[in-house]
């Protein structure tokens, strides 16, 4: 059954879009009815995240996975939903001069007070590369690109904010004027805290690095930070090697 035909007296809708996408309203109100018969689907598995064009235009909307009965009484009550999350941490990480794909909004609903299914909508990111692909780039872009994350990630952890998920598929660049360029996704998943060395240089374990490329990237996150560069490359590099080969 689709949520069209639940009486709307069962349903409570929350949505936010942003000021320069109002006229995107309709079509977001709609998502629980469209979206599992629309756009190229890119990723499909606990979440589903799929490439659509409205209007003219190329945004990703993601759906996250409905919860089990306990969580959806918790995000119905109290708990924000990943979709919210997504959206504002967007906006806290663009105002920190962090990029990330152009939040668009969330669209979320209740039925009988308990909490269903989400949805965050993104413009769709105009960088064509992830981190997986940088292998393909030569020596110097490729560097280029390790001490552009180093940087990046020292200046998250400099404003307090901690990605729980920095996997290479969350890492997107490209190359504007011959520099590298960088947006993250999956911003649902962050912790904001205060961020220590061996904390700072865990944050680098799912990276799929060889030793040398991860001590790029600990260098310039212990230069971007003023620490210890020797301990951030024997921390960076200890914390890698265990969680691919423990």
């Amino acid at each position: 059954m689709t949520i069209q035909h639940i009486p709307s007296f069962l349903v409570h809708r929350t949505i936010h879009i942003c000021d320069g996408s109002k006229e995107l309203r309709p079509y977001i109100e709609q998502l629980p009815n469209t979206f599992h018969h629309e756009g190229q689907t890119l990723y499909h598995k606990r979440n589903i995240i799929k490439k659509i064009e409205i209007n003219g235009n190329w945004y990703v909307i993601k759906s996250f996975k409905k919860p089990n009965l306990i969580n959806r009484i918790i995000y119905g009550l109290f708990r924000k939903s990943k979709a919210s999350r997504s959206y504002r941490y967007s906006h806290k990480l663009l105002k920190l001069g962090i990029n990330v794909p152009q939040p668009i909004g969330y669209l979320q609903y209740q039925i009988c007070g308990l909490f269903n299914d989400s949805y965050f909508i993104s413009s769709l990111s105009k960088c064509e590369n992830t981190y997986n692909n940088l292998s393909n780039f030569p020596t110097e872009e490729k560097e280029q690109v390790l001490t552009a994350i180093g940087q990046l990630v020292a200046k998250m952890h400099d404003n307090r904010i901690y990605h729980r998920d920095l996997s290479g598929g969350n890492i997107l660049f490209k190359f504007i004027d011959n520099k590298p360029y960088l947006e993250i996704l999956d911003l649902n998943r962050m912790s904001f805290c205060r961020v220590s060395l061996s904390l700072g240089c865990k944050n680098f374990e799912r990276l799929d690095a060889s030793p040398q490329e991860l001590v790029v990237m600990a260098l310039a996150y212990a230069k971007a930070r003023g620490l210890n560069p020797q301990k951030c490359i024997n921390k960076t590099l200890t914390f890698n090697y265990h969680y691919h080969h423990s």
